[in-house]
């Protein structure tokens, strides 16, 4: 067409420039597909490896990163000529995205959990049973994989935990009222004692050995106390003999 003699250009202007204009058209697409072609090429491979990254539950920042830069790119590109791939990678995106922060709060959630078995203070062992169990029913959602079983292993530690200290926090509680009162004192003894049994499941290096330390010291002036008592029934019973057998 550039080639063409002047009063040709001159004569045929108009369906020249439509010609031009059709040419140069089909120069953009035939580079846009070339593009479109290699952009595809890595897309393709990124896929494959989102694919990957949400079966092994491995590597899924890389793979977002990779299909998240592809996307914005390949977005860019005038056309849809990758339409069906973006739609995959973005399906990709949405799906691994929510993994790294659920996998942060769950592994946060552990080394809370990890601290409450050592503090094993009830109000820290609560708060800790609700992180894990909400940060155990997100990773659930996305499938999470590992640590997902330590998560459940560590909530079950700590539900033992948090049944052993109540049961000691309430033994401890009754045996004091009973030493106030000087009432009941062998149900308040075979609480203390039964519940200090319990300890034994959870380990006083735990740090459950303070409340162990309050609840035996309340068994043993319980105990102390009862033999006072006894002593004193048994005082009373001779002295009763002795005076039925003065009188007789």
């Amino acid at each position: 067409v550039a080639s063409l003699p002047s009063d040709v250009n001159t004569s045929c202007s108009m369906p020249l420039s439509l010609l031009r204009a059709e040419i140069s058209d089909w120069k953009t697409e035939v580079s846009l597909k070339a593009r479109a072609q290699i952009i595809g090429k890595e897309l393709t491979v990124a896929i494959a490896e989102g694919k990957a990254a949400l079966e092994s539950m491995t590597n899924q920042e890389e793979a977002i990163d990779k299909l998240s830069n592809l996307l914005k790119t390949a977005e860019e590109l005038p056309g849809h000529y990758l339409a069906d791939k973006i739609r995959t990678a973005r399906g990709y995106v949405d799906r691994l995205a929510p993994i790294p922060a659920v996998r942060e709060e769950l592994e946060g959630a552990l080394a809370d959990g990890r601290d409450a078995m050592s503090q094993q203070g009830l109000f820290a062992v609560n708060a800790a049973i609700i992180w894990i169990r909400s940060a155990i029913h997100k990773a659930e959602r996305v499938e999470l994989g590992e640590p997902l079983p330590i998560a459940h292993h560590l909530l079950e530690d700590l539900s033992k935990l948090k049944s052993v200290l109540l049961e000691l926090q309430d033994a401890t509680f009754d045996g004091n009222v009973s030493l106030g009162t000087k009432s009941e004192m062998p149900q308040a003894i075979r609480g203390l004692k039964s519940a200090l049994a319990k300890t034994a499941a959870v380990g006083a290096e735990q740090g459950i050995s303070q409340a162990i330390q309050v609840a035996e010291t309340v068994l043993a002036k319980l105990e102390e106390m009862e033999e006072v008592v006894e002593a004193l029934e048994n005082n009373t019973s001779n002295g009763q003999t002795v005076l039925t057998v003065q009188i007789g």
